[in-house]
């Protein structure tokens, strides 16, 4: 495997019925992830997106920023992930920086999006994901034709930029790093032989997606083992327990203030993982 998007499909050619992908009530098995990432990779040529086109996307830990993240990769894109809780000043500045082609956003994020837009530089395409059922969404209008029509793939390279993550900015104005899919790939490597990851483990996701730690730590190794993603879209710790239980997780990773808020609430009510 030399990406992430060998790993996705190898992944769905062994496992096809394994889930992927949880966010509350939406699940998807690795099956219908190759599937729908797809449609929305279709869909992103058939609006003009060429390989190396940054392409933003602005999600909470949902489905959608799953399905997106790998349309984008599969287009010949390069993901751009926004930090949602930035000011709208500080988002534009990444978009312009980056010279965005296009931005996926949340349909519910649409005040937000217009309002970046109108003191934006340049055109840029948009896509809204969202407010409807996932695969009613991503149906026959994001094929390139029939559903019986195979994705054409893209020529991708190793060393080709995949993503550009931007920095905090705390010594200046942030910057854009740029990862290649071999960087992504070694990474997630890393990860399975630290962990001794397996599909069978089940990885939290309560950290922002769109932060480069989880998509290094989290996302990418997931996904590169074949194991299941679980997404929690805003941080509650009672869900979080609940979550852990139900769900049978086995890969939590946390910041400190997280850990003090679990051990709060576990000095309160003593429950059990």
């Amino acid at each position: 495997m030399r990406s992430i998007l060998d790993a996705l499909e190898i992944n769905k050619n062994a496992s096809p019925e394994r889930i992927a992908v949880s966010c509350e009530e939406d699940v998807l098995n690795y099956s219908e992830l190759y599937e729908y990432s797809d449609r929305l990779a279709n869909k992103l040529k058939k609006i003009g997106l060429v390989k190396g086109d940054v392409v933003a996307l602005m999600f909470p830990n949902i489905i959608e920023f799953v399905v997106s993240y790998f349309a984008v990769l599969k287009a010949g894109g390069v993901v751009l992930t926004i930090n949602i809780i930035d000011s709208v000043e500080d988002i534009r500045y990444v978009l312009e920086d980056s010279r965005v082609r296009c931005i996926i956003y949340w349909d519910k994020f649409r005040d937000l999006f217009e309002s970046i837009l109108k003191g934006l530089k340049g055109r840029v395409l948009s896509i809204s994901l969202g407010g409807r059922d996932l695969k009613n969404q991503l149906g026959y209008k994001y094929s390139s034709g029939e559903i019986s029509d195979k994705y054409k793939s893209i020529d991708i390279e190793e060393n080709d930029i995949s993503s550009i993550l931007y920095t905090s900015g705390t010594t200046g104005p942030p910057r854009g790093a740029m990862h290649s899919y071999k960087n992504f790939a070694f990474v997630s490597k890393i990860w399975k032989e630290l962990l001794a990851i397996t599909p069978d483990d089940k990885f939290l996701a309560i950290l922002p997606l769109f932060h480069p730690f989880s998509q290094s730590a989290i996302l990418n190794p997931c996904i590169w083992c074949g194991a299941t993603l679980v997404t929690l879209p805003k941080l509650d710790i009672t869900e979080t327990i609940r979550v852990i239980n139900e769900k049978g997780i086995t890969l939590l990773y946390v910041v400190p203030e997280i850990l003090k808020l679990l051990l709060k609430k576990y000095e309160q009510e003593k429950f059990e993982l």
